[in-house]
């Protein structure tokens, strides 16, 4: 049976038909319309089409979902462990850093390459995007203070909950900005997918004008993950001391993937556009 050998993973407005053997060989995923899902044992066993650079970067955010939760699961099994691994300094806290890190590269290379597209206002969404992952980046690692041992002012040693170099622990940024990764993971990273999942045009002009929202796959890790975090405030009580950390994990990844997601996008355009130009001269 075809539904035997394959898995779905669904994505944007489409679906991807992913082989079992994934991790043994290169992906090589079939689009099929979100329409013919219930028609899929009737398809062609012929060879699937080459993968787009976009499947490719939805699977890898995919498994970067799984990898993410796998380690949640492992170390929330423990209240001491899940701690350790949520304090300063740690893998979370740093993981966190590095994907924001990487998504802030990304977007630069994405507004960079339509820097000249000075008529379309839409470009300087990727500019956004690298400012606010840059400003994150330097927020969780205190702008260096840590790395280069750097002795806390007075105002941060006086008023900073961490005693660090940063705005987002001081009392009047501290739980506002657990707010708004809580709000922003659920609109812009659940709710938003969703929308333009069921709406096939919007999620077009989407890509098309690089509005950098997530696939909808994406959206199903995210709510795993707001469901893990309400879990664990519930389950250990010294989890609030550091909480949102998990929640704030699913979220810069999601970040980092979707960038990961739209140069994807880049570099299929690209070779859309020079196979329109091998036709024409063929």
């Amino acid at each position: 049976m075809y539904l035997l050998r394959y898995n779905l993973i669904i994505a944007g407005n489409q679906v991807f038909v992913i082989p079992v053997n994934l991790f043994s060989s290169v992906y090589t995923g079939k689009l099929l319309d979100f329409e013919n899902i219930f028609t899929m044992d009737k398809m062609s066993s012929e060879t699937p089409e080459k993968s787009s650079p976009a499947n490719a970067a939805v699977v890898v955010g995919i498994l970067g979902y799984i990898v993410t939760t796998a380690l949640v699961f492992t170390f929330g099994r423990n209240e001491k462990m899940l701690m350790a691994a949520c304090h300063e300094d740690a893998l979370f806290e740093w993981s966190q850093a590095i994907f924001l890190f990487m998504a802030s590269v990304m977007f630069m290379i994405l507004f960079l390459s339509r820097s000249k597209e000075k008529k379309d206002i839409f470009i300087y969404m990727g500019l956004f995007f690298a400012v606010i992952c840059i400003f994150g980046f330097l927020e969780e690692i205190s702008y260096g203070q840590r790395i280069f041992h750097i002795k806390s002012p007075y105002f941060f040693d006086r008023f900073n909950s961490h005693k660090e170099i940063n705005i987002h622990n001081l009392p009047m940024f501290d739980n506002a900005s657990e707010l708004v990764s809580f709000l922003f993971l659920v609109i812009w990273g659940i709710i938003l997918p969703v929308v333009l999942h069921l709406k096939k045009s919007w999620r077009e002009f989407a890509d098309k004008k690089w509005l950098f929202t997530p696939p909808a796959a994406f959206c199903v890790f995210n709510i795993i993950g707001l469901a893990i975090e309400f879990f664990l405030r519930y389950t250990y009580k010294a989890y609030w001391a550091d909480s949102n950390v998990i929640l704030e994990s699913y979220l810069c990844w999601t970040i980092f993937a979707t960038s990961f997601y739209y140069m994807g996008l880049r570099l299929q355009s690209g070779e859309d556009n020079r196979e329109e130009v091998q036709t024409t001269a063929d």
